[in-house]
């Protein structure tokens, strides 16, 4: 699968120029009551743990206009009928340590036999090093040459996208999608609000509720890129929905149910639009349990490598990689030889296999690093 070529960085960023909108009225500059509840919740919640199951749908002809589409596709409506699935993840948090692990089944679309296949992936980050396991048991359609593990020195490279945001949200984080999602992103999980611009707009209702409405960009974004949080102060700020927009434009909206007390999240849907307020894409998650600050151990983020495993080793900041076999006794000996490579050129090599995400994340990837006019913006 051929789509996502760098899982070091799956969530590509560039700081450009985008569309202007029309001016919403500011009601004031960083609203502090709603900081100081985000900063409540932050001192709260040292770890959490989620486990998560849902559905995914696809409406008939998400993928028609997708530019990986052999020639024989073009112009076919793929998918013929709206495709739903299930899927199931687990996250790990560990804020205080900056620790996070995500396992996720899902599914995977193949462009080039035009069918969906089943998609595992084990990924966890210490804090200093990420780990990226394909295991072969669960992906029946992997090639036998793809690597079992990537492990990618000196960096954060768990893939987080906007459906994974809610676990995030829940801890009142700022600027969920600059700090979690941007191309080298920080070892550290803690929000930086200094790096933001922190604006109110005009109240809105959100599900029978009076919303807040806080619109947060970063500041090396252009105005036309950036989130809009709908918080129900009664819930210690719980952010009910999340919109985000690109070059001006919707292009994803979270609505989040919480617990009793606005604290921990119980389901969300995620829903993905094309530039004409189509809905491409959603997904429908719920809590199965969640865990406020349980303790963890140092092996809830890692993943042993066992004899026969073919392991690729790459590093964040100086682009080399080398390719291993796990012996016998469980150490690495070398296949090839360690070389720099080229960035654009680098992902593709250190993960192989893994480089197939899921096919709603991949579709997200696809619409958003394909603007109309050229240019990006995070």
């Amino acid at each position: 699968m051929h789509l996502l070529r760098n899982p070091l960085y799956p969530i590509l960023v560039g700081a450009a120029l985008c569309l202007p909108l029309h001016p919403v009225p500011v009601l004031a500059d960083s609203p502090a009551d709603i900081l100081a509840d985000w900063k409540h919740r932050e001192n709260a919640m040292r770890s959490a743990k989620y486990e998560i199951t849902g559905k995914v749908v696809l409406p008939k002809g998400a993928y028609s206009n997708n530019p990986h589409l052999p020639a024989h596709a073009k112009n076919k409506l793929i998918p013929d009928k709206d495709y739903v699935y299930e899927k199931t993840m687990l996250w790990v948090i560990d804020f205080a340590n900056n620790r996070l692990r995500k396992d996720y089944q899902d599914q995977t679309f193949n462009f080039t036999t035009l069918k969906f296949h089943p998609l595992a992936v084990v990924q966890v980050f210490d804090g200093r090093m990420t780990k990226r396991h394909f295991p072969r048991q669960s992906n029946p359609s992997s090639s036998s040459g793809y690597a079992d593990m990537g492990l990618v020195k000196n960096g954060n490279t768990v893939d987080i996208v906007v459906n994974d945001y809610p676990v995030f949200l829940a801890r009142g984080f700022i600027g969920v999608s600059k700090t979690l999602s941007a191309a080298k992103k920080p070892t550290t999980l803690s929000p930086t609000p200094a790096a933001f611009t922190i604006t109110e707009r005009a109240p809105q209702m959100c599900r029978n509720v009076q919303c807040r409405v806080v619109r947060i960009r970063h500041k090396d974004d252009p105005a036309g890129c950036f989130e809009e949080l709908f918080v129900d102060r009664t819930l210690t700020s719980a952010v009910l929905r999340m919109d985000v927009y690109t070059h001006g434009v919707l292009s994803d909206r979270l609505d989040i149910v919480y617990d009793d007390k606005g604290m921990v999240p119980q389901k969300w849907t995620s829903t993905l639009f094309e530039g004409d307020s189509r809905v491409s894409a959603s997904e429908q998650l719920t809590v199965k349990r969640a865990w406020v600050n349980p303790e963890l151990q140092a092996g809830d983020f890692d993943i042993p490598l066992t004899p026969g495993m073919r392991v690729i080793v790459g590093d964040a900041v100086t682009y080399q990689h080398a390719d291993y076999k796990v012996t016998a006794d469980g150490s690495l000996v070398p296949i090839g030889a360690e070389a720099p490579l080229v960035r654009q050129w680098l992902p593709h090599l250190l993960v192989a296999g893994i480089a197939t995400l899921v096919a709603l994340v991949a579709r997200r990837l696809v619409k958003r690093f394909r603007p109309k006019d050229g240019r990006m913006c995070a």
